[in-house]
């Protein structure tokens, strides 16, 4: 007997996802379509429970981390208490020693703040990859069709190597007043453009062609990083050139 696979669509108000969640969707609903047994469907499971819990945890991370620390830190003053060993009257009787402990936490504390702002400062200005994106376009009217040459330049703002940067473009046209519709993607010339260091500039290019009926090109550009950051341009032109 032939199993019956079901994909449900994504709603169109549902919360952007990570391209790993949406990698290990796809693998999952793949999975869940070409074995419909116990096993592999325990698995999908598995694979959709693990990747949502890493992706909650790396958002809500700024939260959670202080809280766990404060839980920590409450238990390990509530078994002092329950094993005598944290007591009012031992408390009254060291109250030098107790001094001294607090002034060394709080400089402890202090000393771990700054490292730890250091961080989250050079982190956010620094170790992050940062890079500006630049779309250029140019056409050339033929006989049946019109040429479009599109240009990316990707320069690399930040101090740390942007590694395998990979671009990408989607094209719409517009037949008629009301309707856009998709063409073909182009493909960018074969490169072997494998860093991009701070200060440096990499130029990808490609080429296509659209119907001398159509009114106006929309081109939507991007740029991903190993690191899976991306970089995106839009631009909307005319399908001839301007008047002179």
């Amino acid at each position: 007997m032939v199993g019956k696979c079901l994909v449900r669509a994504t709603p169109k108000h549902a919360l952007p996802q990570s391209a790993k969640l949406r990698e290990a969707n796809a693998a999952a609903r793949i999975m869940a379509c070409d074995s419909p047994s116990d096993s592999y469907r325990d698995s999908r499971v598995l694979v959709l429970l693990v990747v949502t819990r890493r992706y909650w945890f790396a958002r809500h991370r700024d939260t959670i981390i202080p809280a766990l620390v404060t839980i920590a830190a409450a238990l390990v003053i509530g078994n002092l208490v329950r094993h005598g060993i944290l007591t009012a009257s031992r408390l009254g009787k060291n109250k030098d020693a107790l001094a001294a402990l607090q002034s060394a936490t709080q400089i402890i504390i202090l000393v771990l703040g700054g490292v730890f702002s250091y961080y989250r400062f050079f982190r956010g200005r620094i170790f992050i990859s940062r890079a500006d994106l630049t779309l250029t376009t140019g056409l050339v009217e033929t006989p049946d069709a019109t040429v479009h040459a599109v240009t990316l330049e990707l320069k690399n703002l930040g101090t740390t190597t942007i590694w395998q940067p990979k671009p990408s473009v989607t094209v719409r046209v517009r037949r008629s007043a009301q309707m856009w519709e998709y063409v073909d993607p182009p493909v960018f010339e074969a490169d072997d453009i494998i860093v991009v260091d701070s200060g440096e500039t990499a130029s990808f290019t490609t080429v296509f062609e659209t119907a001398k009926t159509d009114s106006a090109v929309e081109i939507s550009a991007q740029v991903r990083s190993m690191d899976n950051i991306v970089w995106r341009r839009l631009l909307v032109v005319a399908n001839k050139k301007a008047a002179a």
